[in-house]
């Protein structure tokens, strides 16, 4: 009798579990089912000892969190990090479903989806024996002749040792410059003709061709740096970008956010000065976007070519090690202490007239005439916005740099 009153006591709990599950799949989005769950996970006596003033006030702590104290940052509990959850999975703001922190990571267990919540669930990356190359490069160019000798040094001077470079229907002298570099075996080039239509082809083909090279060197590099031809990342205080690194070897991705630099008074490029020396002016207000440093074995593939998607357990972080996902920093009021990127978004005004303004003729085949002075103006206030702070910084690599470009 006994073994039959347990048998149908076991059934009735597996018929209840099955009930609830299915309710809360079903409803998964409705607050009042996560809240249930939410307040469970919830722990009380953590909220109290951490936040008194909610003691004091003498209020329910889960009432508490869930009306104020999660949008003051406070921790539901000692193993859930308010902000780095947030800056993880919503990418630095509120969740597009409207659910706040703590009724997200609820509906992801009832997927049984295992999600990092605080600093402590990351996982550390670990450094190659003996890499081929501790720091190499990836990027892309079309016609920037002019402008790879500089940018290459710089990057050799960083400590770069290997540059993956994608000449894209170059018709200027690029084979000359890169010729010296490609037979010491410091530039691998790769030659690719097709020619996307729209921006969005372009960065899926851009991605396509970044994404081939980090699965092809995953094993045997440290480092790869993911650029354009116009960004300059350098560090503030070390000498050299791969000195600087050897501090985050425990990082997967390692991404720092660009400050533009417009054309300020330089109407042509001199060829008896660098270009870093001539554009110093810069657009004051800091930006959210960043480029990103990663270690290809730990990369699935990239989310842009701003930002990797990396193995389950790691993510990208940045110089501060606060880690978040995605192309846009989530602390746009922090000034750089570690590391720079110089975006040169605009060169000088030339290039800016030749070849910046030519891509909106390219982009946008159906505008009007009025439309695409429109989009031209657009194009010159920016310019003009970008060039309004003198930023000095990367200035202290210029000797080096004009000694290794064999400039008087």
């Amino acid at each position: 009798m006994r073994t039959l009153i347990e048998g149908s006591f076991y059934g009735i709990v597996i018929f209840t579990l099955f009930v609830g599950l299915f309710y809360a799949f079903k409803f998964e989005n409705k607050p009042l089912v996560l809240n249930v769950l939410a307040r469970l996970y919830f722990d009380k006596t953590y909220y109290l000892k951490t936040y008194p003033e909610v003691a004091q006030a003498g209020v329910d702590p889960f009432e508490h969190y869930m009306s104020v104290g999660w949008q003051e940052g406070k921790n539901p509990r000692a193993d859930f990090d308010e902000h780095f959850y947030r800056n993880f999975q919503f990418k630095g703001g509120e969740s597009r479903s409207g659910l706040n922190a703590i009724q997200y990571h609820m509906r992801a267990l009832l997927h049984f989806r295992k999600e990092p919540t605080y600093v402590g669930d990351m996982k550390k990356a670990i450094p190659l024996k003996n890499p081929k190359y501790y720091l190499t490069l990836i990027a892309i160019f079309r016609d920037e002749a002019p402008y790879l000798k500089e940018w290459i040094e710089f990057y050799r001077l960083q400590g770069v040792e290997h540059f993956y470079l994608h000449n894209h229907l170059s018709q200027d002298n690029y084979k000359e410059v890169l010729a010296p570099y490609i037979q010491e075996g410091i530039v691998e080039l790769l030659d690719v003709i097709e020619e996307p239509k729209t921006k969005e082809k372009w960065d899926s083909f851009q991605e396509d061709l970044y994404n081939d090279v980090i699965k092809r060197i995953a094993q045997n590099v440290e480092w790869v740096v993911v650029v354009d031809t116009d960004e300059f990342l350098y560090p503030l205080k070390a000498d050299r970008l791969s000195e600087a690194l050897k501090a985050y070897d425990d990082l997967a991705c390692l991404s720092v956010p660009w400050q533009m630099f417009g054309s300020g008074q330089v109407e042509r490029h001199r060829p008896d000065k660098l270009l870093i020396e001539e554009l110093t002016m810069a657009n004051p207000n800091k930006d959210s976007c960043i480029k990103s440093i990663m270690k290809p074995r730990y990369v699935k593939r990239l989310g842009t070519v701003h930002f990797p998607r990396l193995q389950p357990g790691f993510a990208q972080a940045n110089e501060r090690r606060q880690y978040f996902e995605g192309f846009k920093h989530p602390q746009t009021n922090q000034e750089p202490e570690i590391f720079k990127l110089n975006h040169y978004w605009a060169r000088d005004w030339a290039f800016f007239k030749e070849r910046k303004l030519s891509r909106i003729h390219i982009v946008g085949k159906d505008l009007s005439g009025d439309e695409l002075q429109k989009k031209v103006q657009e194009q010159v206030d920016r310019n003009n916005g970008y060039s309004l702070e003198k930023q000095t910084d990367i200035l202290r690599f210029v000797p080096a740099l004009r000694k290794r470009m064999q400039l008087s």
